[in-house]
């Protein structure tokens, strides 16, 4: 999965534009711990699903899921190394229904699986691992 952090510069000029992907994110930053769909960020943006996915592409360069799980991803190391939730609980809280999805996503960004994240983080004295 790609790091969308790195990916922040606009590929338009059109001010319509640049806010509506900013209120989309925005949207997606407070809502990502809830059962978000595509449509449901494309109806907050006032746009079809189509539109509103081609937009957000052309000037973040990442897709609407992309951003969403980038967000999911980065609050759950959070919760993994801030809180003593289960790996279930910690899938829950940050959105994703599935366990087993929430593992596969987590070692494809980070490289490790939730529960290795965790020991790495706990086991560094004073350390953090960067990820």
């Amino acid at each position: 999965m790609t790091n969308v952090a790195v990916l922040e510069t606009p590929q338009v000029s059109n001010p319509y534009q640049l806010a509506t992907v900013d209120k989309a994110k925005a949207f997606i930053d407070q809502n990502f711990s809830d059962q978000l769909s595509l449509s449901d960020i494309a109806r907050h943006s006032n746009m079809s699903v189509f539109h509103f996915s081609r937009l957000f592409k052309k000037v973040t360069g990442y897709s609407p899921h992309q951003y969403l799980l980038y967000k999911r991803m980065d609050s759950a190391k959070d919760v993994l190394k801030d809180s003593e939730l289960s790996i279930t609980e910690a899938a829950h809280r940050t959105g994703f229904s599935s366990v087993e999805y929430f593992a596969t996503v987590f070692r494809s960004q980070y490289g490790l699986n939730p529960t290795q994240y965790r020991r790495q983080i706990k086991n560094s004295s004073g350390f953090q691992v960067l990820v």
